[in-house]
């Protein structure tokens, strides 16, 4: 139930090597029933990206979205 992508933008490469340029990421829910967006203490909105088998959060800012093209799929 991804709706969303994300990859790094391109001016914050550098400052995240650990993510692939070209990579879209899948965007989950910081907790299994939330609807909301999350934000971190400063009020910063906040995305959680799944990488493997682990979750990174980062703030929105540093990230591109599009709409999940399998979840388009599923609902077309």
């Amino acid at each position: 139930m991804i709706n969303y992508q994300a990859r790094i933008k391109p001016q914050y490469r550098g400052r995240f090597p650990q993510f692939k340029p070209s990579m879209w990421y899948d965007v989950e829910p910081r907790w299994a029933s939330s609807k909301t967006r999350g934000v971190d203490l400063f009020g910063n909105r906040v995305a959680r990206l799944k990488v493997g088998e682990e979750h990174t959060s980062l703030r929105a800012e540093y990230l591109t979205f599009r709409p999940n093209p399998s979840r388009a799929r599923q609902t077309a």
